[in-house]
């Protein structure tokens, strides 16, 4: 009996790859969904950025595993850097939106989109957040600080 060649070349970093992929495309499309619900609604529209911005650093993850050189995977994961400083905000502005204190702690939110600009500026274009990949456990391009 032998193996089929497709199950020799399964290498767990795929399943990483195509779970980033799946999580994108769900993601983005249930933020589609919900915005479209009631696109006036304020936690509809706070829900789908939260959503927009996990699936921004879902496709940069996916991008990362299949990058087949470091240049390209330090790239990618710089981007994906840039979506995951943005997941913590949009979930605390979706927060209060459905709590229904948006107004009272508006400053709040907006000192923490600051931060995240200013951490997605520094994830982007600067080394400080990802300098680099490097082969690390079973990962053959994993973000060095």
């Amino acid at each position: 009996m032998t193996i089929p060649n497709i199950l020799l070349d399964f290498h767990i970093t795929n399943f990483f790859a195509i779970s980033a992929l799946a999580n994108f495309v769900l993601i983005f499309l249930l933020g589609l969904y919900v915005y479209f619900i009631n696109e006036n609604n304020k936690a509809n529209r706070a829900y789908s950025y939260l959503c927009f911005a996990i699936s921004f650093w879902a496709l940069n993850y996916y991008f990362w595993q299949i990058a087949v050189d470091a240049p390209t995977a330090t790239f990618f994961c710089h981007l994906l850097m840039v979506g995951s400083s943005f997941i913590p905000t949009t979930f605390f502005h979706f927060t209060l939106k459905i709590l229904n204190i948006k107004e009272q702690k508006k400053h709040l939110l907006y000192i923490a989109y600051a931060f995240s600009v200013f951490f997605a500026i520094l994830s982007a274009f600067t080394p400080y957040i990802v300098s680099g990949v490097g082969a690390k456990f079973i990962f053959p391009f994993w973000p060095l600080p």
